[in-house]
């Protein structure tokens, strides 16, 4: 009611209870943050050695292909030679594909799809509370690879995750 009375600070009778921390406790299942793996893939997915195409020709000729990409970096298709794929986009493999389908033959068309993804190896490292080398799926995030791991440890900060390729940082995350 009195508009002149001047603000005091609240003056707390318990420790400030530091939050954030309580969502890395596992309870139950192991994996309650575990990658989803029957999702669509996005366009901008990646190719790398380990991932499975799905190719279906179809129309004048009809064939089913499951290249994986190998080691270097590359699939073949009877039809169609060797192609490099590694490092190329999802929508980026589909065009090539068409472009390849449609310079040497007449009447048939391609689909593509992606079928086993690959895994890749994360390293965690700092205040984690079980740092080290894990392998995680191609879809996986800086999320589920921290989940994965255990969390922040109470050392560490929720506020300034980095995540490095190559020795460069990618990206400063904030929990």
């Amino acid at each position: 009611d009195d508009l002149n009375i001047k603000p005091e600070p609240k003056k707390l009778n318990a420790n400030l209870k530091r939050f954030g921390y309580d969502l890395f406790k596992r309870k139950g299942n192991r994996n309650n943050f575990s990658t989803v793996t029957n999702v669509p893939v996005s366009s901008n997915y990646i190719l790398g050695p380990g991932d499975d195409l799905n190719i279906i020709l179809f129309g004048s000729l009809n064939r089913i292909y499951n290249p994986r990409v190998d080691r270097d970096g590359s699939i073949f298709i009877p039809e169609l030679g060797v192609i490099q794929v590694a490092g190329l986009k999802f929508s980026e493999i589909k065009e090539i594909l068409d472009d390849r389908v449609n310079n040497q033959f007449n009447g048939i068309q391609v689909s593509v799809t992606l079928g086993q993804l690959k895994s890749i190896q994360v390293y965690i490292l700092g205040e984690a509370n079980q740092p080290g080398s894990y392998t995680v799926s191609g879809l996986s995030t800086l999320t589920n690879a921290i989940f994965q791991s255990g969390g922040v440890n109470k050392n560490g900060s929720l506020r300034n995750i980095q995540l490095k390729r190559n020795g460069e940082l990618v990206i400063n995350f904030d929990f």
